[in-house]
Formats: C-alpha cells, sequence, structure tokens
C-alpha cells in the first residue's frame, strides 16, 4: 500500500513537463506588409518634341502612379532676343492643361512658366508618385523567381503569405490604391466609373429615379 504515493509524483512531473512553453511552434505566416513608397518624379521635354503620343504617355503613367497635382512648368527665353516670350509660354501651358483635361480626364493640372537665358523652350513634368513594392527581406516561394538557386535555404527560411504579396505589389494597377481611399469624388473610383457608364446605382447623395410598378396578380 505504501507504492501508490511513490508513483503519483513522477506521473505527475511528466505531466506539467508537457506543459511547457517548448510545446508551441512559431507560426511560419509572415506578418510583412506590402510597402507604398512616394517619391518625386521628373522629366524634361523639349517643346518641340512634345506630339499628342507623347502626352497620351505622360497622362498614362500620371493616371497610374501619380498621388498629387501633375505639374506642368513651360520655360521660355528672357532675352531680347528670345522667339519664345512668357506669354507664348502661358499659352503653351494652357493648351496643354487643356489637353490633359479634356483629353485624357486629368483634372488635378498646375501650369506656370520658368525663365531661362538662351535655352530653348521646354517642358518640365513633375509629380509625387507612388509604388508599392514587395515587404522587405520577404522573398517568394522557390520555383517563382526562376532562379533554382539556393532552394533548400529558402524552402527552410520562406514566409508564408510573401509570394502573394510579391504578385500583389508587382500587379496593382494603381499603387496608391493599395492605402485606400475615403474621396469619393477621386476620377479613379470604380462605383463612380460604373455610375457614370451605366447610369445606375445610388451615389453623390442623388436618389435614383422611382421604379415604375407592373401590375400585381389579383384574385378575381
Amino acid at each position: 500500500m505504501n507504492l501508490k504515493p511513490t508513483l503519483i509524483i513522477p506521473l505527475a512531473v511528466l505531466c506539467l513537463g508537457g506543459c511547457s512553453d517548448s510545446y508551441f511552434t512559431p507560426t511560419s505566416v509572415t506578418d510583412k506588409k506590402i510597402e507604398i513608397v512616394e517619391s518625386a518624379y521628373e522629366r524634361t521635354i523639349n517643346l518641340d518634341k512634345i506630339s499628342n503620343g507623347e502626352l497620351a504617355a505622360i497622362a498614362q503613367d500620371y493616371k497610374r502612379y501619380g498621388s498629387s497635382g501633375l505639374n506642368l512648368t513651360i520655360s521660355y527665353d528672357p532675352s531680347t532676343g528670345g522667339s519664345f516670350s512668357a506669354s507664348d509660354a502661358m499659352s503653351k501651358g494652357s493648351e496643354l492643361a487643356s489637353i490633359m483635361r479634356r483629353d485624357h480626364y486629368i483634372n488635378n493640372v498646375n501650369i506656370s512658366i520658368l525663365p531661362l537665358n538662351n535655352t530653348a523652350p521646354r517642358l518640365f513634368i513633375d509629380y509625387t508618385q507612388t509604388q508599392a513594392h514587395a515587404p522587405e527581406g520577404c522573398g517568394v516561394a522557390p520555383g517563382l523567381d526562376s532562379k533554382g538557386t539556393h532552394t533548400e535555404d529558402k524552402i527552410e527560411n520562406y514566409e508564408i503569405g510573401c509570394s502573394m504579396k510579391t504578385l500583389i505589389a508587382k500587379q496593382t494597377y494603381r499603387p496608391s490604391d493599395l492605402a485606400g481611399t475615403d474621396d469619393p469624388q477621386s476620377d479613379y473610383n470604380s462605383r463612380r466609373g460604373i455610375r457614370n457608364l451605366y447610369g445606375t446605382g445610388y451615389f453623390d447623395g442623388a436618389p435614383n429615379a422611382p421604379i415604375e410598378g407592373g401590375e400585381t396578380a389579383t384574385e378575381e
């Protein structure tokens, strides 16, 4: 009868040992987020090189990456022998801004002029651009990078979800959308676009027209 306490005590010790923190395995799911990076975009074009195709390319890039106003600056030669005056520069800027608004639906366009001595007229373009990048230190799974090197190391250290976030960062057309928007008047709001195209939905605080009802069945 004296053996029972001796057997119970080691069993209790074993049970408590199984409840230690080492029982839990750290998660392999990444908690890293896609990086949204803003930077200054600047470009210069000689005014005589500007074409409709060039303006379309500028508009396309701005619609995708722009996150501030589109600034267009026209230079002119202030010297007495200059053939392109400040008035000419302002007129050209107004013309380009009109094209951007009318043909490319970019409303947030700012124009200015810049004096440059003995220099051919130029167009200076600048705006804040937003780009999306994969989380730092978050590589893709083996087989998606097409390199085929150090596969074992990548499998061992791979964080689940990194490949998906990397692909989302690369494939998102307008990276600033990843940060969300609280502007219902945005030119790029999809619900607003659908309403404008098809006249459907409830938007801008304006109620839809009443729906005409049909005949209801009645018992005679």
